[in-house]
């Protein structure tokens, strides 16, 4: 059973102000906005922060590239087994193998 979610207008209305402030603020003063945002990116020197996260995911993706190339061959071995015995699940098991090649592929580059 869902649970139902109740949204009044002063709620709304509350919301849009303080985003509203906050724009405003982050345009009267760009140079505290900015450092703002370099300290949650972890540009601080504290090593924390979104800095943390992104330095994370590099060093993921950097490991499963060579991991995920050695399956998808794997994958391709098994999916032309199956096609050259004239499976019908054989084209859809290549389509997943090319998914997931390009997803590890790209995963460097989203991860930056």
């Amino acid at each position: 059973m869902p649970i139902p979610i109740h949204i009044n207008r002063t709620t709304v209305a509350l919301t849009f102000a303080v985003c509203a402030a906050l724009a405003l603020c982050a345009l009267a003063a760009p140079d505290f906005a900015d450092a703002a945002l370099k300290s949650a990116a972890g540009g601080g020197g504290g090593g924390k922060g979104f800095g943390a996260v992104t330095r994370y995911l590099d060093k993921l993706a950097g490991f499963l590239i060579p991991v995920g190339g050695a399956l998808a061959v794997l994958g391709l071995i098994y999916g032309g087994g199956l096609f050259m015995t004239g499976s019908p699940n054989a084209a859809r098991i290549l389509g997943y193998v090319a998914v997931g090649v390009v997803i590890v592929l790209a995963s460097k580059g989203l991860a930056a």
